[in-house]
């Protein structure tokens, strides 16, 4: 699985939320943050990042933390 999230974003939480539930739940996941995800409109709004290119957001970052832990789940 790849995660991915924009550095613009990281105002939101994004990248604690990430980086906590990720290294608890799949360690073995690539987690990367570029410069900008094309997701500009989403982006300046809410936190989001892309799960293997499959958008998840969320209107903050403990909800969008839970959607990532789900998917993780839901992904085995």
């Amino acid at each position: 699985m790849r995660i991915e999230w924009c550095v613009h974003n990281e105002r939101f939480g994004t990248r604690s939320v990430i980086t906590d539930t990720v290294s608890a739940a799949a360690p073995d996941t690539s987690i990367r943050r570029f410069s900008c995800l094309e997701e500009c409109d989403l982006c300046c709004r809410n936190p989001f990042v892309l799960i293997d290119n499959i958008c998840i957001s969320a209107p903050d970052a403990e909800s969008l933390g839970a959607k990532i832990s789900d998917e993780i789940a839901k992904r085995g």
